[in-house]
């Protein structure tokens, strides 16, 4: 593969991106792919897939199904032989919530035989784990009544360990 081969392929995924559509997304990604969100942490860890390869469509469904990219702009695309690093901005509608965010990501993609077989992503994963976290429910504090119902099953059994 040459450069304009690569810059193709990476220059179609950013535009399948922008569709959602996940069988168009996964037809730029080879069968099995390296895929993971770098410094991604709990709770984020839906993202953060491992450091082997595996089939890209569980990760592109819950990609698709949390950011919807309403827009991007490459700032710059640096090419060597069969890796591409892409800096770009783009405008994402978090989907739970409904929240539009405009934030910057690095990207490294590397190409072999016409498609992607490692995708490592950049992103403010401060701000990922932000809107991820509003999703969990909030856990009221136990009232002092329902803390004490609690603990008599374990306060019985001590009682019996004379």
């Amino acid at each position: 593969m040459n450069r304009a081969d690569v810059e193709a392929i990476v220059k179609r995924y950013f535009d399948l991106r922008l569709t959602n559509d996940i069988d168009a997304i996964c037809s730029v990604f080879a069968d099995a792919v390296h895929f993971r969100i770098s410094g991604a942490a709990s709770p984020s860890e839906l993202l953060a897939a491992g450091r082997v390869r595996q089939p890209i469509r569980p990760m592109t469904e819950a990609m698709t199904g949390l950011w919807h990219w309403l827009g991007y702009h490459i700032d710059e695309m640096l090419i060597d032989d069969d890796r591409a690093v892409v800096l770009f901005s783009a405008q994402i509608r978090f989907a739970p919530s409904g929240e539009v965010i405009d934030t910057e990501y690095c990207n490294f993609f590397k190409v072999e035989n016409g498609g992607i077989v490692e995708f490592i992503e950049f992103c403010d994963t401060a701000h990922v784990n932000q809107l991820l976290t509003s999703l969990i429910p909030k856990a009221k504090a136990p009232s002092a009544s329902e803390e004490a119902e609690a603990w008599a099953p374990v306060l019985e059994i001590k009682q019996d360990w004379h």
